[in-house]
This record gives structure tokens, C-alpha cells and sequence, in this order.
């Protein structure tokens, strides 16, 4: 720390003289110089800096108070305890900056050893400058620090000095002084009189005994306002001490305080304006030449410079304010925090615009203040001219200053206006908007500003799955506020935003039966530890429930209160009003962030009548949480449109008071599982409650079962799309199987896998389409009802627009719709390429896409080829359905489906899944299509456009057969040979069989397998089509063409039939290509496929095969045939 004080001129003279008048005129920190030229009198300026060299000569001409820049390092300084903690006490020097010591007793927290408004002098060792960008001095209040520089010998009767209690006698206590030498005893006079080790105390000096290497002295104990030191001539001001009372003489009026000396005129003494008697003083008060009793506050160390204090009886804000109250009942004690609103100007006085506030008290605007709130240049005579005298101003109180008994204010708009400003603005329950400004790794959590409160979002508060970043703002329920460490705690975890939402804040309201909203912080095998707001907890005992329900830490739920006993809660779980499943009427009463709140109203359970002898109505508040609208994320928010306050709908129960519209399907179409029914095998629906990068935690809709499932991420994938991300988002959904039930553990052992859930027929993927394009409808017709401007158009109508510009951040073209200027349209910067924009204002026609209606947009091409492709929406027609390698071009792709035109002719647009299934966590259904590329898609659905790429279909669409699907009989072919009478009945009574049985039958031949060396033995799948020709088995999803290769089928239960073999030679692994990789290991068994088959069966079918082996052989050239026979 470096002194900041001004040097001596070369050549200049040191004048010791205190006591003569022309040179102490010109004393600044003892030093004084030869008076050269007088400088000319310059206006004051009071926003730049409080001391300034008016001329060549240095002078003390203003009483300024202590600042960080004339602050030096081992200073000894005055100050008055402010707050205090159990390890830490902070305290007001002569100026508004705290000062925080460290721990001075090893055996009593600082609590007992000091009381607020005591004064302690210390010694400076170092400054820190906090988060807050305020600076903190650090002080050490131990003796040996503070009077380390004094010697024995130089202790006289009545020196005053602070000294820590060493150890406790019975007759006394030995004092630790810190003074080289000095032994000092504190006698115990008063049986009232007792002292804590480590304990200071001012002590005067009653007796002294000095030697040449110690000395020894008795103290008595003396209270601060008895500090006061006799004038003497000659007196070394080491030994005054800050703290102590001596008698100031004063000299002359300064501009900003008043000029004397102490001692009998032996040292120079200053007064600033702000630490006169009475904080309304004025310099005027004092008349010159006159004796007051005065406080020293610090000594400069180099130039022995005093500075002190009027005010004798320092005292906090509150206590200044009580004793006003007794002379005048009017004044009341001002809170910080508060906003006075006619503040009116006294003057401009050092360091701030000086305040008369409720008529009785003092403030003051600081400089700094004033000049943060102009940037750049500015003209200060023109700032200070606002703050005339008498001039009123609404300004908020900052804090108070206890030594100078001023209030410090602010006029900044922002800091006037803002709500939130202090902790006596914020309660525990408030519903707030926090901001993010730094993570805090010792809780996990963030650090957040309300306003202008600091906050803490704890891990256990943490809303899951949600990116978290600093500088982000979010919606927030206070749980708790602290005033020991000036912090509240917050959490925004969606179980605590709703609107009807009770928390527990005091033991006041925690009446027996009551239900409210707590977190699990602690589980243990006996009893579950459950947190409310404030700080109150609450145990619930397990077996105190009925049911072996289980619970996990961050789990927020509600809870009703069973016992209470002063400050010991145990709890137990409320009676549902709903069940999981349960499908309600509800009405919409608000739109959340979170979601929509809900109200319920049912007829009360015990038959209680109103006034007007009808069945009394409760009311039970609910959430539908925004994810929970929807099984599709871009049709979230227009969910919110379709449904304002006021609207009434269907919801179904998932937990307690949390609902869901996107269940109601699901839950109305067949009874819920509970924990009794669910058996192995079961596929169920869930719900995603928390995901990592490795483990994903499952809600599986089964009563009574509230327990997470965890299955790991690997086990989802299929890698049917190399290196494609896996994204979980809360919420989301996914179908599970049940494979194990623990009994004793209550614990189901479930599977997420694609090939577990699905039966992989692309049907079930055209009715997933088909609800979301029904959703799509629905939503237009709430728009329609509500006269939404952008329920006129339909996908795939031509309509005008006008271009408006180019959006800056994602380039898209923006138009307006002709005619209707509310309706914008959007041409994706992908569909517009690199054509040249067009001139503001130009008209266009134009092709509807798609319709937003979450964004309220329209997605348009305004390309030629697509305005006269696409045809407005209609069914498919009947030389489409099935069709497959159909070209087309992928003009959007959206979150779940890729919207497609047709190359050839005019169609409607083609609506192509994103995935296949909820669980196809890869989007293999659409991994190829990339928005702009062609590509070719094969149709799945008989009425709809609704198709999916070509690779996908060939993949999937022989997976699933229905074992009892009907086909008709179809008549055989006339074979060119003669058959002999038994081959024609082995063929009637297998197609007679085959009509009756109606399904697939296993062949299996053994000729064959051994015709072949390299072929391995396999079933062959005898199938009778429609068609005039017998259907070739499938490889791979790949009409069999190319004769098989060596090796592992793609489909293990999927075997080629025996006779394409002899069509042509090996191939060497082409087809192989085409698989999709990953997925060769899918489906181990097929049930569909008969175990067992009689000895008279299969000697019938070989005879059939061999017939129609026969046939091929006919047909084959010469060349091939004789190949043929060679190899048999």
C-alpha cells in the first residue's frame, strides 16, 4: 500500500511551529513552502476532485474525510462495530466502507464479545475488492498488531488503550496490551464485572511501574464515552489513540469543515462538515476560538495531521430516529431500501449534494453517483444546476452511516424504480424473474440477481434437462429468505410456478392436515427428510404409509403435515384426488410459461350443502405442463393459442396436480396398469424425467409405481444411422417393455429399444402421421372459432405476397400476404438458394407449404416448378397406394415430419415421419433426406400422402407378418411337362391346406442343403400371393433377384427359399451393401413360425417343391441347365 500523500518541494522548509498563525495557514501534512505568486481564485467544482493545488504553495485548506487513496498502510483507524457474525464483525469507518476483521477469541464467537454501535480502533493491512466491484478493508484488532510500535517506558498514568482479555483470574484478568514490555492487570472490583478471554476493553491506566527491560501497570475498565485524555504541553501523539475524547480549539472556517488544534494547541486538528455534533449543523455553529470536546478518528502517520469527530454519542439510525421520536413524534426511522420522495436540497456540500429528509434527518447524493449516471462528455455547471437549494428530488435510501448519522441516497430512474431492491422487498412464496450471473460449483448451482437482490438456485431447485447459461432470465418461486446473509433462495422447478401452489414459510401456519409443496433433500431406509420454504423441515416416516411408495432427493411433491410439536413436523403423503390416468374436465383459467393452469370442479365428499341447498363445489388447481400439450414439439405453443383462459377441455391426471392433454388418447383407450396388473411383457407408455449423456430416468405410467427406471442410452440405439446424436429433452415420450418384476423391491427392469416396442410395420408409422396431421386440423379449427387471420389458408393454396426484406440473423426472405398485412410469410434461405432478392414491395405468387401455426407464419416456395406442382391437400390416388420409387424433392423438413413434392405431374405435397416410431430416438426414418434433395419414397398409407424413403420401406416392410392375415387362393400354373398323378396331389392338397390354415408354412429341404455345400440349411417360407407370379422371398428387405451370399441373413427368421439358387451364380457380397448397419443382429426369433411339422407333410411339400423346380429347369437355356445338372 502506497502512501498517496503530497511531497515536500525541493528547497522547501519544515515549520514546526504549530502555534504560529501565518505559517500554519499554509500547512499541508507538515509541510509548508515559500509563497511564490498567487494563483488566481478558481470556481469550485465539486465533480472533480475534493482536494486540489490551488497554487505553488501546499496548504491544508479542506477537512477531507478518509478515502481508499489517502488510506496508508499500518494506519491506525476508528471505526464502529456494524454488523457482527459468529467469526467476522463489520464496521463503519469515517467514511461509507466496510471493514471486516478477523476472528479475535478462540473460546466466543464475536457475538458475545462485541454489541453493535461499539467503537474499536485497528490497524490496516490490506484492501480486496469484492464481487459487488465495492472495496473491503481488512483490519486487525489485535494488540499486538495495533500497538506494536509503542515501548513500555513511554506509558504514563492515564494513557488510554484497548487491550484483550489474556486470562481470567478470581481476583482479575491479565491483559494482553501489545506494548513492547508492558504487563498489564485488570483487578475485578465489581462482582457485576465480568470479561470472556479474548474479549477487548478500553482500560486507563491507573498505576505504572517502569524498569529498564519491563514494566508492569494496573487498569481500570472504562467505557467508550469516558475516553477522554487531560491536554498537556508536551505529549507525543503516538500515544493518543483513535477513539479517545480530547479538546479541539477552533481556528478557522473551511469550506468544507473546521480548522483547530489539539493539546493545548500542540497539533493541528481538522473537522469535516459531516462529523460535527448534530448531522444538521451548520459550520456556523461553531464559533472561533471555542473549546468543544472531541473524538479522534485516524493520524496521518507522515505529516501527524488529525482528524476528528463532533459526535460524541455515535449511534445507529434506528436509535437516532427513536430519540427524534421523543422530541417529535412526527420523524420516523428511515429503512434502507426505502424511497423518500421530496428530498429536499441543502447545498452542495464535500462529496455530495447534502439532503434534508422527513424534515429531521440528513442525506446525501455523492458525486460519484451523480457523474455515473453520464456517459461521455458532459457539461457539469449544467448537472449541478438541477440540484439547486431547495430544489425536492425522490431519491432511495442506500444506507446509513453511523459515524457521520447521514443516510446515503441515489437518484438514479433505475435505482428509484426498481421493485426489487432490498430483502424487506421480497417474501418467501413471491413469484419472481431471476437472472444468471455466475455458477457456483460448491452448490452446484447459480448464482442469481433479482432485481437487485442476490439469490442462490440451489441443485436440489434446479428445474431438469434445462440449458443454463449466464445472463439467462427465469421465472422463479422465492423459497426462502435469509437476512443473516442477505440472500434468498429460489427455485424454478415447474412443480413450484403454479399459480395455486401453497408453501410453507413459518411454523405458524403448519396446522395439522394442511398440504403443501416440499422438496426431498435426504432419504434414508426409515424416514424421508423434506424441506419447505424458510428453512422449515419435516420428516415422514415409511411406516407411517400404506403403500411401499418410493421417493428420490430433488423430488418435489406435495405433502400433508400429520403431527406438529413446536418446531418438529412429521408428514405424510395427501389422499390423491386424482388418479393416474383419471380423465377430468378442466377449465383453462391462465397461460403460464410453464404452462397452462387448470381448475377442476367436483361436488365435496361429504354431501355438504351452500346457502341455496345445492351440492357444495370444491375446487382443485392443476398444471398442465407446456411439454405435456403436445407429442410434437413445434405444435407446443399452438396448443397454447387453441386453449385461453376461459376454455374448457378434457385432461388426464399423471401426478397429483399435474396434467396432461397429449394422455388423453392413450389413457381413454384402455384401463391403466397399477402395480398389481403389470405383468412381463407389457408395453407401456413413460415419459422421460431426467437425462445424461449416458442414463435416462423413465416415469412409466403404472399407479402406485412412482419410482424413476433407469435404461441406459446405449441400450436405445440401434445404430441404424451412423454416429447420429441422441437428444432427450423432459417430458419427452418413449414406449417401454416390461422385462422383469421384482416383488420384494417393487422395482420393474424395462426396455426403450426400437425392435422391443415396435412391431416394425409402417402402418403403425401412417397412423402416427395421420394423428399428428388430425392435430394439425384441430388446431385450425380452434383458430378458425377464434378468428386467427391465419386459419384462411391451407397448405398447398397459391396466394399473393408482397416482399418486405431479407431476415438478418437466419437470411430467410420475409413477405406479407396481399391483403392481409397481419398474416407474414417466410421463404426459407435454403428453398430461395441464391436467386437475387427482390425489390421492396414487389408482388409474388406464391405455393403454401406448410402453416405455423406455433409462429403464426406461413412457410411458402415462390418458385414456378412448385406453384404449378402442388395441388391443394386430397386423398391418394389409387395408382399411388403402395407404390414405392416414386421421385420426389424435400422442401421443408420440420421437427416431426419433411414435407415433399413429387417430381412428375401435380400432386399434393407428401408428408414424409421424421421417425418412425417415438422411440426411434435416431430418426433413421429420415436420416437421408436433406431439405432440398431428391430423393425417391415409397407411400404407406391408402388414403393420405404419406410415404417414407424407399430404403426405409424396402428395410421394414417384410419385417411384420400377421400370422392370421387372409389370402385367396390362387390357381397354379400349368406346367409345360406331364405330372405324374402323385405330384398332382401333393400340389392339391398343399394349396387345399393352405386355404384352410391361412398362413405361412415352414419347408424344409434336405436335397437341397445338400446339393449345395456352401449354402447353410435354412427354412423356406412357402407364401401364395394374389398375383400371377410367386413372390420371391426377401434379403434384407431386397426382393430376392440376386442369388444369396454366403453368410448371416439380415432377418434371422426371414430364410430364402431353396430354389433361387440355380438362377444364377454367387454374387460376392454386393447386396451386403446395402444394409443398414447395426441392425443384423434384429429380431432373434419368429413367433409366427411352426416349431413342429409332420413327416407326411414335408415329404408332400418336397414333392411340390420338386415339381416346381422341375418347371424352372424347363425354362433355362441349355447352357444353364447343363450347369445345373453338373453341379446336382
Amino acid at each position: 500500500m502506497v502512501p498517496n500523500e503530497k511531497s515536500f518541494p525541493r528547497g522547501g522548509t519544515i515549520h514546526t511551529d504549530a502555534k504560529t498563525d501565518d505559517v500554519s495557514l499554509n500547512i499541508v501534512f507538515g509541510a509548508s513552502q515559500k509563497k511564490v505568486k498567487k494563483a488566481p481564485k478558481v470556481k469550485e467544482n465539486f465533480l472533480s476532485s475534493e482536494t486540489e493545488e490551488q497554487n505553488g504553495q501546499l496548504e491544508a485548506f479542506s477537512a477531507e474525510t478518509l478515502n481508499m487513496d489517502t488510506l496508508q498502510e499500518d494506519m491506525l483507524v476508528m471505526g464502529v462495530v456494524k454488523e457482527l457474525t459468529a467469526t467476522a464483525l463489520h464496521y463503519c469507518l469515517a467514511r461509507p466502507d466496510a471493514a471486516m476483521s478477523g476472528d479475535t477469541s478462540e473460546y466466543h464467537d464475536l457475538t458475545e464479545l462485541f454489541q453493535v454501535g461499539r467503537i474499536v480502533y485497528g490497524k490496516a493491512i490490506k484492501t480486496e475488492k469484492l464481487d459487488t466491484g465495492r472495496v473491503s478493508l481488512l483490519l486487525s484488532l489485535k494488540p499486538a498488531d495495533v500497538h506494536g510500535s509503542l515501548h513500555h517506558k513511554s506509558i504514563k498514568k492515564g494513557f488510554i488503550f484497548s487491550g484483550a482479555v489474556a486470562e481470567a483470574l478470581e481476583h482479575g484478568y491479565v491483559i494482553e496490551s501489545g506494548v513492547q514490555g508492558l504487563q498489564a492487570f485488570v483487578p475485578c472490583e465489581k462482582p457485576a464485572q465480568k470479561l470472556h478471554v479474548g474479549q477487548l476493553a478500553f482500560l486507563k491506566v491507573k498505576t505504572v511501574h517502569h524498569d529498564t527491560h519491563q514494566s508492569t501497570c494496573t487498569c481500570v475498565q472504562v467505557e467508550q464515552d469516558q475516553l477522554r485524555i487531560k491536554s498537556q504541553n508536551e505529549t507525543n501523539l503516538d500515544y493518543i489513540l483513535p477513539g479517545s475524547i480530547v479538546r479541539f480549539k477552533v481556528a478557522k472556517h473551511l469550506k468544507d469543515g473546521l480548522k483547530g488544534s489539539i493539546m493545548n494547541e500542540s497539533f493541528s486538528a481538522y473537522v469535516n462538515e459531516h462529523h460535527l455534533a448534530n448531522a444538521l449543523d451548520t459550520l456556523d455553529a461553531y464559533e472561533l476560538n471555542e473549546d468543544y470536546n472531541a473524538r479522534v478518528l485516524y493520524v496521518m502517520p507522515l505529516t501527524k495531521l488529525v482528524y476528528l469527530t463532533l459526535n460524541l454519542d455515535i449511534k445507529t439510525g434506528a436509535a437516532v430516529a427513536k430519540d427524534d421520536d421523543e422530541e417529535e413524534q412526527e420523524v420516523e426511522p428511515i429503512q434502507v431500501g426505502s424511497v423518500v420522495e421530496k428530498a429536499k436540497v441543502l447545498r452542495l456540500g464535500s462529496g455530495g449534494v447534502v439532503l434534508l429528509l422527513n424534515k429531521k434527518l440528513k442525506g446525501i447524493i455523492s458525486y460519484g453517483s451523480i457523474r455515473g449516471n453520464f456517459k461521455g462528455n458532459y457539461d457539469k455547471d449544467e448537472v449541478l444546476s438541477k440540484y439547486g437549494r431547495k430544489t425536492k428530488h425522490k431519491v432511495r435510501i442506500l444506507g446509513y452511516d453511523v459515524i457521520e448519522s447521514l443516510y446515503y441516497c441515489s437518484d438514479d430512474p433505475n435505482v428509484v424504480n426498481e421493485k426489487l431492491f432490498c430483502l424487506e422487498d421480497i417474501n418467501a412464496g413471491d413469484l419472481v424473474t431471476a437472472k444468471i450471473f455466475k455458477k457456483d460449483d460448491k452448490i452446484k448451482g447459480w448464482s442469481v440477481r433479482i432485481g437487485k437482490v442476490n439469490g442462490i438456485l440451489e441443485q436440489f431447485y434446479l428445474a431438469p434437462n434445462v440449458r443454463y447459461d449466464v445472463g439467462q432470465s427465469l421465472k422463479c418461486r422465492v423459497l426462502e429468505v435469509n437476512a443473516e446473509r442477505k440472500i434468498c433462495y429460489v427455485s424454478n422447478r415447474a412443480e413450484y410456478l403454479g399459480k395455486g401452489m401453497k408453501i410453507l414459510t413459518d411454523y405458524a401456519s403448519a396446522h395439522v392436515g394442511n398440504v403443501y409443496m416440499g422438496t426431498v433433500v435426504r432419504c434414508e431406509d426409515t424416514y424421508v427428510l423434506v424441506k419447505f420454504g424458510n428453512g422449515i423441515k419435516g420428516v415422514l416416516h415409511r411406516q407411517n404409509l400404506k403403500e411401499n411408495s418410493s421417493f428420490f432427493e430433488g423430488q418435489t411433491t406435495k405433502f400433508r403435515i400429520l403431527t406438529r410439536n413446536k418446531d418438529q413436523i412429521t408428514l405424510t403423503l395427501p389422499e390423491d384426488k386424482f388418479q393416474l390416468g383419471e380423465i377430468c374436465p378442466v377449465e383453462i383459467t391462465n397461460a403460464l410459461d410453464a404452462g397452462l393452469e387448470v381448475k377442476i370442479t367436483f361436488a365435496a365428499e361429504d354431501d355438504e350443502e351452500d346457502e341455496d341447498g345445492n351440492p357444495k363445489l370444491e375446487e382443485f388447481v392443476g398444471l398442465i405442463p407446456l411439454r405435456l400439450l403436445s407429442d410434437h414439439l413445434e405444435l407446443l405453443h399452438a396448443q397454447m393459442r387453441v386453449h385461453p383462459a376461459g376454455s374448457y377441455t378434457d385432461a388426464a391426471c399423471i401426478m397429483q396436480n399435474i396434467f396432461s392433454l397429449r394422455d388423453v388418447p392413450y389413457f381413454s383407450g384402455q384401463l391403466t396398469k397399477d402395480w398389481q396388473s403389470v405383468q412381463v411383457g407389457d408395453i407401456i407408455r413413460s415419459y422421460v424425467k431426467h437425462a445424461t449423456d449416458q442414463v435416462v430416468d423413465l416415469m412409466v405410467c403404472v399407479r402406485n409405481y412412482n419410482k424413476p427406471v433407469k435404461v441406459h442410452v446405449k441400450m436405445l440405439r440401434l445404430n441404424a444411422v451412423k454416429n447420429a446424436p441422441v437428444e432427450l429433452v423432459p417430458e419427452q415420450l418413449l414406449w417401454v417393455k416390461v422385462l422383469s418384476k421384482e416383488v420384494e423391491t417393487k422395482t420393474l427392469t424395462v426396455s426403450a429399444k426400437l425392435t422391443d416396442v415396435w412391431s416394425g410395420d409402417l402402418s403403425d408409422t401412417a397412423k402416427l402421421v395421420e394423428g399428428y396431421l388430425n392435430e394439425v386440423a384441430q388446431i385450425k379449427a380452434g383458430l378458425e372459432e377464434a378468428s386467427a387471420p391465419i386459419s384462411k389458408y391451407s397448405v398447398g393454396e397459391k396466394i399473393n405476397v408482397v416482399f418486405k426484406g431479407i431476415d438478418a440473423t437466419t437470411n430467410d426472405w420475409v413477405y406479407t400476404v396481399e391483403g392481409n398485412a397481419k398474416v407474414s410469410a417466410l421463404l426459407l434461405s435454403s428453398l430461395a438458394g441464391t436467386a437475387k432478392a427482390p425489390e421492396m414491395g414487389s408482388k409474388h405468387e406464391a405455393v403454401i407449404l406448410w402453416v405455423d401455426y406455433s409462429s403464426d407464419v406461413l412457410l411458402i416456395s415462390n418458385k414456378k416448378v412448385d406453384i404449378a406442382h402442388i395441388s391443394p391437400s386430397g386423398e391418394l390416388s389409387t395408382n399411388l397406394i403402395g407404390k414405392a420409387g416414386m421421385k420426389a424433392k424435400v422442401l421443408l423438413k420440420l421437427e416431426s415430419v419433411a414435407v415433399c413434392s413429387l417430381k412428375k405431374g401435380t400432386n399434393p405435397l407428401v408428408i414424409c415421419p421424421i421417425r418412425l416410431h417415438p422411440n426411434d430416438i435416431e430418426n433413421s426414418g429420415s436420416a437421408e433426406l436433406r431439405q432440398g434433395d431428391f430423393c425417391n419414397i415409397a407411400f404407406i398409407h391408402d388414403k393420405l400422402h404419406i410415404a417414407v424413403p424407399e430404403t426405409v420401406w424396402r428395410l421394414w416392410r417384410g419385417v411384420k407378418r400377421t400370422a392370421d392375415t387372409e389370402v385367396a387362393p390362387v390357381k397354379a400354373k400349368k406346367a409345360k411337362v406331364e405330372e405324374s398323378p402323385k405330384q398332382k396331389k401333393a400340389t392339391i392338397e398343399e394349396t387345399s391346406a393352405q386355404n384352410k390354415v391361412k398362413t405361412k408354412v415352414k419347408v424344409e429341404t434336405k436335397t437341397e442343403a445338400k446339393a449345395t455345400s456352401t449354402m447353410r440349411k435354412a427354412e423356406v417360407v412357402e407364401k401364395i400371393t394374389n398375383g400371377q407370379k410367386k413372390t420371391q422371398p426377401l434379403t434384407n428387405g431386397i426382393v430376392k433377384e440376386k442369388p444369396k451370399q454366403n453368410g448371416k441373413l439380415f432377418f434371422e427368421d426371414k430364410t430364402p427359399a431353396k430354389n433361387a439358387k440355380s438362377e444364377a451364380p454367387k454374387s460376392n457380397g454386393a447386396e451386403g451393401k446395402s444394409r443398414l448397419p447395426g441392425v443384423s443382429g434384429f429380431w432373434e426369433d419368429d413367433v409366427n413360425q411352426s416349431k413342429d411339422a409332420s413327416s407326411d407333410e414335408d415329404e408332400e411339400l418336397n414333392v411340390a417343391e420338386t415339381q416346381k423346380n422341375a418347371v424352372k429347369k424347363k425354362r433355362l437355356s441349355a447352357k444353364e441347365m447343363a450347369k445345373a445338372e453338373v453341379k446336382e
